[in-house]
């Protein structure tokens, strides 16, 4: 999943905006984005590092429009779209996840990937 954002600054923490949502980024970011605040980067992560929230997540948190809920036994794929762009989480299929439904999903800040969006390179993980 490939989501584009800009980088912004809020006290000594840096975030991500896009879709009025704020993304917090780990503190071991600081170092590699001092120069990207502002502007725009991509923003990566693999499906199985979103889930579902849960209802006192409040961080972090996106909310998508799930077109798609394809179970394939223990997992469920779902499959929405964000910022004009597709978005997969790899979630337990004992969920109860179903499709034309709105669900809140969580994104582990750990796992996540940031791009240069002119270049494509790895900004820092």
């Amino acid at each position: 999943n490939f989501i584009d954002c800009v980088i912004k600054r809020n006290n000594q923490a840096y975030c991500v905006e896009f879709d009025n949502y704020i993304i917090k980024l780990p503190s071991r970011m600081n170092n590699y984005l001092t120069d990207y605040e502002n502007k725009e980067v991509v923003l990566g992560i693999r499906p199985e590092n979103i889930s579902v929230a849960r209802k006192d997540d409040n961080e972090n948190v996106i909310e998508l429009y799930i077109d798609i809920a394809e179970m394939t036994g223990a997992d469920c794929y779902m499959y929405g779209t964000l910022n004009n762009k597709k978005i997969i989480a790899n979630v337990s299929s004992n969920q109860n996840i179903e499709s034309d439904k709105n669900y809140k999903l969580k994104l582990d800040i750990d796992r996540i990937h940031i791009f240069d969006k002119i270049n494509e390179r790895l900004i820092c993980d």
